[in-house]
This record gives structure tokens, sequence and C-alpha cells, in this order.
């Protein structure tokens, strides 16, 4: 069985080297009638988060609303402050115009439904 989503490792403008980012980690579930997309983006609020899906390219970007004072000092490390983004090429069809997209407590969730000619259909029996 093949993921229906692969990263995409391609940048179509140079990034500006003052602002970096981090890959969020995903899940990504096929069921019958849709897939799902788990975007896991701890500090990022419903305001925060864009998705843009051009052709077959799904973007996903977070804007974390919290950053460090600017005297912080910090004498042990392991937060980042980064915000986040996602490029995934799309190897399958989906149905645009019921793209489904919700945000709770730093997951971002995104319902993207199968064309009505690939669902499973049952076939009655004469």
């Amino acid at each position: 069985m093949s993921i229906p989503l692969a990263e995409n490792e391609l940048q179509t403008t140079a990034p500006d080297p003052a602002t970096t980012f981090r890959r969020p980690n995903y899940d990504v579930s096929e069921l019958d009638d849709h897939y799902e997309i788990r975007v896991l983006m701890p500090g990022v609020s419903k305001d925060g988060v864009s998705v843009s899906l051009h052709g077959r390219h799904l973007e996903v970007a977070g804007t974390r609303s919290q950053t460090p004072a600017e005297d912080w000092r910090p004498i042990l490390r392991e937060l980042d402050w980064n915000d986040y983004k996602l490029n995934l090429e799309l190897n399958v069809d989906v149905n645009e115009g019921a793209i489904d997209a919700s945000v709770s407590d730093g997951l971002l969730n995104l319902t993207l439904p199968k064309p009505e000619e690939q669902k499973p259909r049952s076939i009655p029996i004469q």
C-alpha cells in the first residue's frame, strides 16, 4: 500500500535567512471516503494557521503567538520558537471543494474527501 502523500522538498522561493521554519510532525490516514492529515503545531492558535492547495501542492503554515522576551537569556534551552511550515505533494485525487480544517490545542485536523468515483460502493446482487 502506498502512502497517499509525500513530503515535497522543493522550494519555490529562496528562504529568508532571518526566518527559519520547523517541519511539524504529522500523520496521514486513509478511510473509506476520505483522507485525514493531523499536523502537530504546539503553541499555534486557529488564527495562526494557514492552509492552501495549489493544484496538487498542499502547504500548511503555523505562526506561534508567543515568543521569548527580548532580554531572555537561557541557561538551558530545549524549546524551539520557530514557526511551522509543511509542504506536501498530493499523489491522489481529492474533492478540493469539500476539504475541511479545524484546530484544537495545537493540533490541525485536515479532512480531504475522495472524489465520488473513488469511494467504495456496494454492488447490488441480482
